[in-house]
């Protein structure tokens, strides 16, 4: 299970909140009954905002260390792109409660 570090340091780690029983236990993705689930709008929790603010400021982070030590070069764009998608889906795992 996923724990998320708080903001204020020394607070003790909140974890990650169990899914509803309204959500799947198990989605593969790969049949018709999923596809609602999954491409339907997921209204976050709180805990669920602050991981993704989380995420993306780590993700941030990196991209800038990659602006400061990269030459400006088609695989340094690439670099960047991929931490934007390491985001989206990371996100998507949040959103979707593990279950792709």
């Amino acid at each position: 299970m996923v724990k998320k570090t708080s903001k204020s340091a020394g607070s003790p780690q909140a974890e990650a909140p169990a899914p509803s029983s309204s959500i799947p236990t198990t989605v593969r993705g790969t049949q018709e009954k999923d596809l609602g689930w999954i491409f339907s709008y997921h209204s976050p929790s709180e805990d669920q905002v602050d991981r993704y603010g989380e995420i993306r400021e780590k993700a941030k982070e990196l991209a800038r260390v990659i602006l400061a030590l990269c030459p400006p070069c088609a695989d340094r764009s690439a670099a960047i792109r991929k931490v934007r998608e390491a985001v989206m889906t990371a996100n998507a795992s949040i959103a979707l409660h593990g279950t792709v």
